[in-house]
C-alpha cells in the first residue's frame, strides 16, 4: 500500500521529538490506525484464506489497531480458512450474512468511545438476531475497558473489591470527597495501561478534578488530544502495600504471575515477575470464570499485606509485551490444569500470538465436541 509507504518514509525523516510533540497536540485517529498497518505484516495480503480440509471458516473482525493480526497468526498455523470481516463499513451485515464462517473471532477496538460503542452493538446484533457464534462471548467483550460495568458485574456477583463509588450527579461527587480518606484514585471509564488512573492526595484537587471530569470531560494521559470523557466519575479508596497478580484462564488452561509496580501503578508498568501467586488467587480466577461463563479472561487481582484479595480489572484480551508467557515455576514456563480438583503444572509453551492460538484451539475442541 503506498500510505503505508509514505508512512514509513515520514516516520524515517522526521524528529522523534517533534512527533510526540506534535501527537500531543494533534488527534488523528488516520495516522494512528496508518502507523499500526504499518506492523501488521498480513495487510496487503487477501481478506479471504482458504486451506484444504479446514473443519471450520473463521470470520476474523478487522480492528483499526491491528490486533486482529494475532488471530490471523493463529488461523494459518492450524491451517484453518478465515475471512476478515469489516464491522465498522456500512455493509457489515451482509459481509456476515455471505460469510459462512462458522465463529467469528475478536480483539475488541478501544481506540475511541464511538469505536468501542460500534463493537458492543453491532457484535450483540451479530450474536442476538443473527445467532452466530462470537468469540470472546458478549459479556466478556461487553466487560472489556469499561470499569463501570466490571465494578457493577463484579459487585453483584459478591466478589471481593476495593471500596468504589461511580458518580453520574456532580454534587453527589462532591459531598463524598469532602468526608473521604485521602489519597483517593480517579479513574476513566475507558483507559488501559493506568491511561486514565489519578491518585489525588488533596481534597480540594480531587473536587477540583472531579467537577471537571463531570462537566467538561476526562482526557487520557497518552492521548491527550483525543475525545474527552464526561459524565461520570469512578472513585476508588487507594491502598497502600499491594501486590498484583495477573490470572488468566483461557478454556482450561489456567496461569498466574506477578506484576512489578511503575511509580504508584502496577498497570503499565512493562514489568512482570514470575513469583507464584497465591492457590486462594487461582481459586478466585476458577470462581469468576465459572460464574461468567469466562473461556478467555485476564482477572487482575491485588493482595494486601494481611493476605486478602480485591479484584483490580476484568480483560478478556491483552498484550504479552510484558512477558510471552503467562506462568513460570523454577524458570520453567507452563500451565495449570485442573486434575479431580487439583491444580497440576504442566510444562510448555501456550502463549503464542498473545495467547490467540490456544483460543483457537479450545474454539475448534469446541466445534469437535459440538457436532
Amino acid at each position: 500500500m503506498k500510505s503505508i509507504q509514505v508512512y514509513k518514509i515520514l516516520k524515517k525523516i522526521t524528529p522523534r521529538f517533534f512527533a510526540k510533540i506534535f501527537r500531543n497536540v494533534v488527534y488523528l485517529p488516520e495516522y494512528d490506525e496508518l502507523s499500526m498497518k504499518a506492523t501488521n505484516p498480513y495487510i496487503e495480503d487477501s481478506d479471504v484464506y482458504v486451506y484444504d480440509n479446514s473443519p471450520i471458516k473463521v470470520g476474523i473482525i478487522y480492528g483499526r489497531m491491528q490486533y486482529h493480526k494475532y488471530w490471523i497468526a493463529a488461523c494459518r498455523h492450524f491451517s484453518i480458512s478465515y475471512q476478515i470481516i469489516y464491522l465498522e463499513r456500512n455493509d457489515w451485515l451482509e459481509q456476515v450474512q455471505s460469510s459462512g464462517c462458522s465463529v467469528y473471532v475478536v480483539w475488541p477496538d478501544i481506540s475511541t468511545l464511538e469505536t468501542k460503542q460500534m463493537f458492543d452493538e453491532r457484535l450483540r446484533i451479530m450474536e442476538q438476531e443473527l445467532k452466530v457464534d462470537i468469540y470472546p462471548s458478549i459479556k466478556e467483550i461487553w466487560l472489556y475497558e469499561n470499569k463501570r460495568v466490571q465494578y457493577y458485574w463484579l459487585k453483584s456477583n459478591h466478589f471481593p473489591v476495593i471500596n468504589t463509588h461511580v458518580f453520574y450527579n456532580c454534587k453527589e461527587a462532591v459531598n463524598y470527597l469532602k468526608n473521604a480518606n485521602y489519597p483517593v484514585v480517579l479513574k476513566s471509564n475507558l483507559g488501559a495501561s493506568a491511561s486514565g488512573v489519578y491518585i489525588v492526595e488533596d481534597r480540594r484537587k480531587a473536587i477540583k478534578m472531579v467537577k471537571k471530569f463531570i462537566h467538561f470531560g476526562f482526557k487520557l494521559k497518552r492521548k491527550s488530544a483525543n475525545k474527552k470523557q464526561k459524565g461520570s466519575v469512578y472513585i476508588q479508596d487507594y491502598l497502600t502495600d499491594l501486590k498484583e497478580w495477573r490470572m488468566v484462564r483461557i478454556g482450561d488452561s489456567f496461569f498466574g504471575h506477578g506484576k512489578d509496580m511503575k511509580g504508584q501503578f502496577h498497570s503499565g508498568s512493562g514489568s512482570a515477575n514470575w513469583n507464584m501467586p497465591p492457590q486462594k488467587a487461582f481459586e478466585l480466577l476458577k470462581e469468576i470464570t465459572e460464574v461468567g461463563g469466562f473461556s478467555s479472561m485476564d482477572v487482575d487481582i491485588f493482595e494486601d499485606k494481611n493476605g486478602d484479595l480485591f479484584v483490580n480489572e476484568l480483560q478478556t484480551v491483552f498484550g504479552n509485551s510484558i512477558a510471552k508467557e503467562q506462568m513460570k515455576i523454577d524458570g520453567v514456563a507452563g500451565r495449570y490444569i485442573l486434575e479431580d480438583n487439583n491444580w497440576v503444572f504442566e510444562k510448555g509453551s501456550f502463549c503464542e500470538n498473545h495467547l490467540c492460538n490456544l483460543r483457537l484451539q479450545y474454539i475448534l475442541e469446541r466445534k469437535t465436541c459440538e457436532k
